[in-house]
């Protein structure tokens, strides 16, 4: 990484001036690069969760569309067994004459 050569040039001319400095300024370096690399991978994370959401939103709407379609056609099925079952009623009754 960049991060690792700019770290490591500055370890050597820290080291020159006073060797405690260039301690203080590894354990320094070491543990921001930790933390810019758990950033990174937070970020890689927060992406690829991102995508995934947007994926499932997508697969929701489909679905969604999918049921209001099923309900109109249960809607048009529905309408059209009532016509039918009114249609036979009224013909057993012109076959069968109820007395009354």
């Amino acid at each position: 990484m960049i991060f690792s050569c700019y770290f490591e040039v500055l370890g050597k001319y820290f080291y020159q001036i006073n060797p405690i400095i260039f301690i203080s300024y590894t354990v320094s370096a070491e543990s921001h690069m930790m933390l810019m690399q758990e950033k990174f991978s937070l970020l890689r994370e927060n992406e690829t969760l991102l995508n995934a959401n947007k994926r499932l939103n997508q697969e929701k709407e489909n679905l969604l569309k999918n049921k209001d379609m099923a309900d109109a056609q249960i809607v048009t099925l529905t309408k059209s067994l009532d016509a039918m079952q009114k249609d036979l009623k009224d013909k057993e009754n012109l076959v069968l004459p109820s007395y009354v």
